[in-house]
């Protein structure tokens, strides 16, 4: 929650009048101020390395995908390009091999 003006300048007289008359209370309390900062420092350099993992492998992840699919048109390549050929040209007829007659049967 957000103060007011005439309430951070209420506050910021009451933290003179403190340092003015209790240094060394006023010394203790301005290091917890520190260890504070620090600690947003902290928590902000840590959710930033989180994002940056996050991104570093979505990317290796699409990098992977597409030598995925790359490889796999690469082998289908050639069946691919029988079937558009085989739309545009009719498909070759087969010889037909005459049926050999059995050992067991007579003709």
């Amino acid at each position: 929650m957000a103060l007011s003006m005439d309430e951070q300048r209420i506050l910021a007289e009451i933290e003179q009048h403190l340092s003015r008359a209790e240094p060394k209370l006023a010394a203790r309390m301005s290091s917890f101020e520190a260890h504070q900062v620090k600690g947003r420092l902290h928590r902000r350099s840590h959710a930033l390395a989180v994002i940056v993992c996050a991104l570093l492998l979505a990317a290796i992840s699409v990098v992977i995908y597409t030598f995925v699919v790359l490889r796999a048109g690469q082998s289908s390549g050639t069946t691919t390009q029988n079937r558009s050929t085989s739309r545009t040209e009719p498909p070759a007829l087969s010889p037909r091999v005459p049926a050999l007659p059995h050992a067991g049967t007579s003709s």
